[in-house]
């Protein structure tokens, strides 16, 4: 089943960049709902965002074929 779920992200280009966008701006609101505050919120967000878009240009599409997003 997560086999299924992988392929579908690999191959939806709008699916892997929404995820990618989407974790860092989770991540922010999530550490200030507990109550986690602070200036080094912020790069670690940015991190994870540069991070997950390096992961994403890196993974192969089903084929194995690796496509570029850019």
């Amino acid at each position: 089943m997560f086999d299924k779920q992988l392929d579908y992200l690999r191959n939806n280009h709008l699916a892997m960049m929404a995820l990618c966008c989407l974790l860092p701006v989770i991540l922010i609101f999530g550490l200030q709902y507990a109550g986690i505050t602070g200036l080094w919120i912020y790069p670690l967000a940015i991190a994870i965002c540069i991070g997950s878009h390096m992961l994403m240009m890196a993974l192969p599409s089903k084929d194995g074929v690796k496509k570029s997003c850019h």
